[in-house]
């Protein structure tokens, strides 16, 4: 297997945990690389959607995700991670 294009991106929608000092932001991101496995090229993108008390934070990082994945290749996508998602 040969791997390339290895990069780690940063989502610009993240959690903030409010405290009586100030809020602490959860940062939050995903990693991709290309591969060839049995002569079809890839690309892996791994994910963690931020946990929270509502979906509106992992919503807004899946529709990221998606967006600026999507659009940056023309090769088939195999996502994987914790998405969080509720039952």
């Amino acid at each position: 297997m040969q791997t390339t294009a290895v990069e780690v991106h940063h989502f610009n929608t993240v959690q903030q945990i409010p405290t009586p000092v100030r809020s602490i932001i959860v940062p939050g991101g995903w990693v991709s690389l290309d591969a060839t496995i049995r002569s079809q090229p890839l690309r892996f993108v791994s994910v963690h959607l931020d946990p929270g008390p509502s979906t509106d934070i992992q919503l807004a990082q899946a529709k990221e995700l998606v967006e600026k994945t999507a659009g940056a290749t023309a090769l088939p996508i195999v996502f994987g991670g914790d998405f969080n998602a509720p039952r």
